[in-house]
């Protein structure tokens, strides 16, 4: 429920694991485990999970033949493996899908960075000349806590971290940043090369939700 609305998001995936032969007594049991944060409070959904076992299986995709939207079988369910399946965990069927579900409150992150990404494509210049600095944007870091937060370091990390400098007033240990006060990172860029270029600001804190992260990309030209 979201600003008085049922709000409803689906999202599909799958992850394959292969396992020896040798393996001991093969695989009796998959258990998942996730953990969620939100700065918004008020925010649940529902969870729905399943696990197949198959002892013949592909890594090429399209030998699957996958389908989204299938009469007969549940979404996902590889349709060339299915006389391979063993068994089915939390349910039955070729994706062990669970038809109940688990409902999820988020906890409050302790600490979090908003905006999640600075984009100096869309949010500046479409792109900005080699060498030359663009202006600045900026990111707010929020400690949620009511006791303080000790950040340990932030620094550019990524793919193209050269290709950009922060500045913070943010305090650094031993000092500390107080329950519920804010703190701001502001980035520039300056290419190196022409082309896409990324980044990310990470900000290492004792919060449980550490790092903290931001994304920067930018063009050269």
């Amino acid at each position: 429920m979201l600003n008085g609305n049922a709000t409803i998001h689906t999202f599909l995936d799958g992850l394959a694991f292969l396992v020896p032969s040798t393996f001991p007594g093969g695989i009796q049991k998959a258990t998942w485990s996730a953990e969620y944060s939100t700065d918004t409070l008020g925010i649940s959904f529902q969870w729905q999970w399943g696990a197949a076992v198959y002892n013949s299986f592909t890594s090429t995709y399209s030998g699957l033949s996958v389908n989204a939207v299938d009469n007969t079988d549940p979404a996902g369910t590889p349709e060339t493996y299915k006389s391979s399946l063993v068994f089915s965990a939390m349910g039955a069927g070729p994706t062990g899908l669970y038809v109940g579900t688990a409902g999820v409150v988020p906890t409050i992150a302790e600490a979090s960075a908003s905006p999640s990404t600075l984009d100096f494509i869309n949010g500046g210049t479409v792109s900005q000349t080699v060498g030359t600095t663009s202006g600045p944007m900026a990111a707010t870091l929020t400690n949620n806590q009511s006791s303080p937060l000790t950040i340990f370091s932030i620094q550019m990390t990524g793919t193209n971290p050269g290709d950009y400098s922060q500045t913070n007033n943010c305090p650094i240990s031993p000092n500390t940043l107080a329950g519920g006060i804010s703190c701001t990172i502001t980035v520039t860029f300056k290419p190196t090369a022409t082309g896409k270029r990324t980044a990310r600001v990470a900000v290492n804190d004792n919060a449980n939700n550490t790092p903290q992260t931001v994304f920067v990309k930018g063009t050269g030209q």
